[in-house]
């Protein structure tokens, strides 16, 4: 009985002892890209008081204000030490896996299934930005948040239990939290009524009073982003492309990578695959597998519709109806082909160490580069905090930079700790400037064989 025991709990104990080298394995040595300058730029930008009042306030549209408070707050205590953001950012990731555990467990009351989601949602080698870049802090967020919205919802509702006010509420604090990390969030309350439709198939008042209430709070939210001020929605790269033929090439994108194919599934072979999604939950007879279908479907509608196409860390959060999914598969096969408890475990534990064995073999080979490539960045910070005499409130300028768009302005900007800075890049600008002009600055800088010179 002891062995049995042992066994039940040994693919979680393999999940989540994997989870911890994996996750940490290069990661921590990563450092700035140009996007974490400018989103320390931002933050520095908006402080406390207007990113503290946006955690509430839907309708004056705030950059992802959870994402600033994360970047506020430890830029202030440790300042541009990587490290803490680091570390920081792989605390919440291993939180995910253990919520992605405790939420597929609530769902199958499968030690095996939960195991196997968790090893399959934490670790994807077409997300491994995940690991290796702080600016996709804001899906980390929002897939911690949402996961505890989940986990608090679903926990009572399985045993049909009564949610109460204090859970109730709970949840709709998660889910704030988690619409303010990002807009992916916004399909929660979908997420919601669809368990309620599956397990219990119907949809009483009582039911749909908690999603009601959050779909209010998403309606004021949808309304801030497209059309409050500096709105997101009508930002270039943010403005939604509606239709039919978007969503299946948003789809057919996120699948082939979820798959790790090199290219594009084409609409009909993407119909073929949600098929066999939809032909899987059917023979499972299963009602979670039919959530994990469905959740798969609606969790990357916010970005569906938006161009480029976005994966990546786009797909972390529709990723766990993908594993639930696959950990579903991999379950009822070797129920019916292996018959012996002990022989079952044991081949499940090894496809699971195979899997990761083999997203080692990966990480080994991007984890260099992808550090390696935030080597600029990291280097003009250093360069930035030695040049004698520069300090917040001068007017700079620089003649020459080595970056495409506003990078130097944002490296400058947080290397001197300064909310309005005065930094002129000349080749943003129309024409070059006069002696005269030149004149009127504090400093004068240029960037010249990879190296910054202080010219006056």
């Amino acid at each position: 009985m002891r062995l049995r025991s042992f066994l039940r709990y040994l693919l979680p104990l393999l999940a989540l002892l994997a989870m911890v080298p994996l996750s940490l394995w290069y990661g921590l040595a990563a450092r700035f890209a140009p996007d974490d300058a400018m989103n320390l730029g931002q933050v520095l930008r908006d402080g406390w008081e207007k990113l503290l009042r946006s955690q509430v306030d839907f309708l004056h549209s705030t950059y992802r204000p959870l994402g600033g408070l994360f970047y506020l707050a430890v830029y202030k205590q440790f300042g541009l030490d990587p490290l803490p953001y680091r570390i920081v950012l792989h605390a919440a990731l291993a939180v995910n896996v253990w919520l992605a555990f405790r939420l597929a467990w609530l769902l199958s009351r499968s030690h095996a299934v939960a195991a196997l989601t968790a090893t399959g949602f934490g670790y994807h080698a077409a997300q491994f930005n995940l690991h290796f870049e702080t600016s996709v802090v804001y899906d980390v967020l929002c897939t911690f948040f949402y996961l505890l919205a989940l986990c608090l919802y679903v926990g009572p509702r399985v045993r049909r239990q009564p949610l109460g006010l204090a859970r109730g509420a709970a949840i709709a604090a998660a889910y704030v939290a988690a619409m303010n990390a990002k807009e992916m969030a916004v399909s929660l309350p979908v997420a919601l009524l669809l368990f309620e439709a599956v397990y219990f198939r119907r949809l009483s008042l009582r039911a749909v009073a908690l999603p009601g209430a959050l779909g209010l709070l998403t309606g004021l939210y949808i309304w801030g982003r497209l059309r409050g001020p500096d709105a997101l929605g009508q930002m270039n790269g943010y403005v939604p492309q509606l239709g039919v033929g978007a969503w299946l090439e948003a789809r057919a994108h996120q699948a082939a990578e979820l798959l790790y194919r090199t290219r594009d599934f084409g609409p009909r072979e993407f119909l073929v695959f949600l098929g066999g999604m939809l032909l899987l939950a059917l023979l499972t007879r299963r009602r979670w597998v039919w959530w994990a279908v469905g959740f798969w479907v609606i969790a990357a509608l916010p970005v569906d519709f938006i161009r480029p196409l976005r994966g990546g860390a786009n797909l972390y959060l529709p990723l766990l109806g993908y594993a639930l999914l696959v950990a579903a598969l991999l379950v009822s096969v070797s129920r019916r082909l292996i018959r012996k408890p002990r022989a079952r475990m044991a081949v499940l534990s090894l496809l699971a160490l195979l899997y990761v064995g083999k997203l080692y073999r990966s990480r080994a080979e991007q984890g260099p580069p992808w550090v390696a490539s935030q080597e600029l960045t990291w280097n003009y910070i250093q360069q930035l905090r030695a040049v004698p005499g520069l300090r917040a409130g001068q007017s700079i300028v620089f003649l020459n930079d080595p970056f495409e768009v506003w990078d130097m302005y944002f490296l400058t900007q947080i290397v001197l700790g300064d909310p309005a800075p005065n930094i002129t890049l000349q080749r943003m600008l129309p024409k070059p400037l006069t002696e005269a002009e030149l004149a009127g600055f504090d400093r004068v800088l240029t960037v010249e064989n990879g190296r910054v010179r202080l010219i006056r």
